[in-house]
């Protein structure tokens, strides 16, 4: 009876890997740590990627040894091969080392090991995804500050409104409050606000706001263009006088860390 209930959970295992496997091939699900205070493969898991561990080392039985040797991997991956009869891959990320060690459910396979890829490090560490997160907002605001540039020059160029609606040109990059942009600017990561993360130096904010300060409100409706962080704001009845974008100063919460 006990071999037919171990033979029984082996299959259930081996069925959650291959679901995984074919659902979320090579997607690091993280490992909770917390959930094996021995350092062994013997615990309650309560996520996903202490699930998958769990049920990997009853279909791979070398993991357990392997486990207890090494230390709880960061992160769990599964790959699933339809072409070989329930086949499945497992790999074991250790960020430590930023290598992936790589199992599969034959007993003449031996273990493998790779180097982990970037794209698998925010995977396994929340820390490492906030730093992509900063690294992609540095490439992304020199772009985006040139896209306002031309933005203004194509608006200063157009000529005034006879009446109704203006529009006027704040000339900042205004980004929403989040942990990358407090980690980037210094701003307190609980605010909720706007904080400023380019300043064009022939716009009407050039000398009142620096990147870093934070703002509370336009005092304006906002008009988001497509997904733009930066933006024109629509002043009802405002016209254009000669030509000149209308100077309208934003509302000041607080200045930032300067960078």
């Amino acid at each position: 009876m006990l071999c037919l209930l171990a033979g029984c959970a082996s299959m259930q295992a081996n069925e959650h890997l291959v679901s995984t496997g074919a659902h979320h091939p090579g997607t690091f699900y993280r490992v909770t740590a917390a959930d094996f205070p021995s350092g062994r493969i013997e615990g309650t898991p309560t996520s996903e990627g202490s699930r998958l561990l769990v049920d990997a080392a009853l279909v791979f039985p070398s993991i357990a040894d392997f486990v207890a040797a090494h230390g709880i991997p960061r992160g769990i991956a599964v790959r699933y091969e339809p072409n070989r009869l329930r086949k499945v891959t497992v790999m074991l990320g250790y960020l430590e080392t930023t290598t992936a060690y790589v199992f599969q459910n034959s007993p003449d396979d031996p273990v493998h090991h790779r180097p982990l890829v970037g794209s698998e490090l925010p995977e396994l560490d929340p820390d490492a995804e906030l730093a992509q997160q900063i690294l992609q907002l540095e490439r992304w605001l020199p772009a985006q500050a040139r896209l306002a540039r031309v933005s203004r020059r194509v608006l200063m160029a157009l000529p005034p409104a006879a009446s109704g609606t203006g529009v006027a040109d704040y000339g900042i990059v205004a980004l929403r409050t989040d942990r990358a942009t407090a980690l980037r600017f210094g701003h307190p990561p609980e605010i909720a606000a706007r904080v400023v993360a380019w300043v064009d130096p022939m716009g009407p904010n050039h000398g009142r706001l620096e990147p870093g300060d934070l703002i509370l409100s336009s005092g304006r409706s906002c008009a988001r263009i497509g997904s733009m962080s930066w933006r024109f704001d629509i002043i009802p009845g405002l016209g254009r006088v000669g030509g000149r974008v209308p100077d309208r100063p934003m509302t000041l919460l607080a200045r930032g860390a300067r960078h």
